[in-house]
């Protein structure tokens, strides 16, 4: 009884993930120099894979950059997109505002 509890727990936190209303999954693609200041910032619409070393590919419906001239640019119908960088970071992120709200 106990393990199929256990089981039932794991099995439903396994596939709840962060996920939109839609059911699709949004990641944060964080690129950073080595100093590890904010180089860009992506929201990738559903998986990010990883193809080569410090290269991954995904759609992407928003990025974000810094510097001197900073730039968020949204893609409400995706756009597939290769990113590399030294250091990059991939975590699972809620569904951008804007999407959701459909104001684009």
């Amino acid at each position: 009884m106990r393990f199929q509890l256990f089981s039932f727990a794991v099995g439903f936190l396994a596939l709840s993930g962060c996920c939109s209303p839609s059911g699709t999954a949004f990641h944060r693609v964080h690129v950073a120099n080595p100093r590890g200041e904010t180089i860009a910032d992506w929201i990738a619409k559903g998986s990010v894979f990883p193809t080569r070393e410090n290269e991954y590919k995904f759609e992407a419906v928003e990025r974000f950059t810094s510097g001197p001239h900073k730039q968020d640019i949204h893609y409400p119908y995706g756009r597939k997109v290769v990113a590399d960088g030294p250091n990059m970071i991939v975590s699972p992120c809620g569904e951008p505002l804007w999407l959701y709200e459909g104001r684009y």
